[in-house]
């Protein structure tokens, strides 16, 4: 069995391992998917600023509704509206978008 972990591993079929983590047990209770509209010519430099929020905890670059998709974990409401207030004010975003999870329904890890 190792064996063939291992062969998987140099194979790049297994890339990594990780732990996943409950973000309500950390005293996060909300979070959120966020969508962030931006400015074509402002984009990269709104993404690095994303980055450097704490609470932002996935950071995608899409095709879809919105060019880019942020999921946010905050303590409470007063919290999640803090960030969204910060990513708005950033230069060249036109609009966030937010929908907080209420259940998560499923859940498979790639």
């Amino acid at each position: 069995m190792i064996k063939r972990v291992r062969k998987l591993e140099q194979l790049g079929i297994i890339r990594g391992y990780t732990v996943v983590v409950d973000p309500r047990k950390l005293g996060f209770n909300l979070v959120s998917i966020t969508g962030v509209d931006v400015e074509p010519q402002n984009l990269f430099e709104v993404i690095a600023k994303l980055r450097e929020i704490p609470n932002i905890r996935f950071l995608a670059l899409t095709t879809g509704d919105h060019a880019i998709m942020a999921i946010v974990w905050a303590r409470d409401s007063e919290e999640l509206s803090r960030i969204h207030e910060e990513i708005s004010r950033l230069p060249g975003v036109k609009r966030v978008c937010p929908s907080i999870i209420l259940e998560v329904l499923k859940d498979e890890k790639p």
